[in-house]
């Protein structure tokens, strides 16, 4: 379980690592401006002078002091400090929620994929079916 430490805007770095996750699994959504960066620890490994968590989610309510479940979160990118950094900055680990929702008194992240496309197309009539596969078997034999 982690804690909102921080809520803030999101930055340009969190927002074009989950961009790239995004866009590299094929899914349209866009992480703009609206989105918030939580800043998240757990006491354990994420605490202020080790790791900390910074998490995309979209607009929301949430509050530092807030818990959160990131259990279901995708990371999208870990940021080390620059060589010339202030002794005191940490790593970050950047993570993305497509979803962010209130339960009882936990906040739940999750970033799931969509699930496998049943149909490649559909047409409204069976004769219009028939002709695309027609079509379809035409090109492949071509081919062979």
């Amino acid at each position: 379980m982690f804690t909102v430490a921080e809520r803030r805007a999101i930055s340009d770095e969190l927002a074009e690592a989950a961009e790239r996750w995004l866009t590299r699994h094929r899914l349209a959504e866009e992480v703009d401006g609206r989105w918030l960066e939580l800043v998240c620890e757990d006491g354990e490994v994420f605490t202020p002078n080790t790791v900390m968590l910074h998490l995309a989610v979209p607009p929301c309510d949430v509050s530092p002091g807030d818990s959160v479940d990131v259990g279901r979160t995708q990371t999208v990118a870990e940021l080390w400090p620059r060589v010339d950094a202030p002794p005191d900055e940490v790593p970050r680990q950047l993570a993305l929620a497509r979803t962010f929702v209130h339960r009882d008194d936990l906040w739940v992240g999750s970033c799931e994929l969509p699930g496998p496309v049943q149909e490649l197309f559909t047409v409204e009539h069976p004769d219009a079916m028939l002709s695309v596969m027609n079509a379809t078997r035409r090109t492949l034999a071509k081919a062979q």
